[in-house]
């Protein structure tokens, strides 16, 4: 049940509904109420709904359960600066639900990595931040592709080889589009699922 919700508020978080994010991450906490991943999350939602106060609140509390995680540490970095980033945003014109800062990374089952080999730089061009691409691995490399399987470019090989293998052995994972350039796609890679088999095994760990 808890993996279950879990994947859910992961999902509601993607497409930013924060509702459905805060609700989901208010149940797992009622399982787990020490769980820093759903605490991040919860923060994260309530965030963006203009709960600043609260999702600090929240944040400070993960950083007395856990004062080296990353993602909190961030977040209150981010919160101070708040006031700035909103002025920047609207100055420039960013659209707050293209900004890649709105892709929650979660310990051991996210990962951001820069492509290598891009394809066809019109393709690459035309990528939108938030674009759901195909993994598509093969006997020794892994390519991320577009819906329609068009080539964008291919993981570094140490991780093309991890992923192959746990894919083999039953895992599962999204890939988004988080940044482009003429030169680099940086792509966002999260665990959707993992077989008995990969249970105990770590899809990023900490280098």
């Amino acid at each position: 049940m808890k993996q279950t919700l879990a994947q859910k508020a992961i999902g509601a978080a993607l497409i930013h509904d924060w509702n459905l994010a805060l609700k989901l991450n208010q149940e797992l906490l009622k399982i787990e109420p020490q769980d820093v991943d759903s605490l991040n999350r919860l923060s994260k939602a309530n965030f963006e709904l203009n709960n600043h106060t609260k999702a600090k609140t929240i944040t400070k509390k993960v950083l007395k359960i856990d004062p080296l995680n990353s993602i909190a540490i961030r977040a209150i970095e981010k919160y101070a600066s708040t006031g700035d980033r909103k002025q920047n945003n609207e100055e420039n014109n960013i659209s707050p639900g293209n900004n890649y800062q709105y892709f929650i990374e979660e310990s051991g089952k996210t990962k951001t990595i820069s492509l290598l080999h891009l394809g066809d730089l019109k393709t690459v061009l035309g990528l939108d931040c938030g674009y759901e691409a195909q993994i598509k691995p093969a006997l020794h490399r892994v390519s991320i592709c577009t819906q329609e399987g068009v080539y964008i470019g291919r993981l570094p090989d140490d991780l093309a080889a991890r992923l192959i293998q746990l894919m083999r052995d039953g895992c599962c994972y999204q890939a988004y589009i988080k940044a482009t350039g003429k030169k680099e796609v940086i792509v966002f890679i999260r665990e959707v699922s993992k077989s008995d088999k990969c249970a105990k095994i770590i899809s990023f760990p900490r280098v």
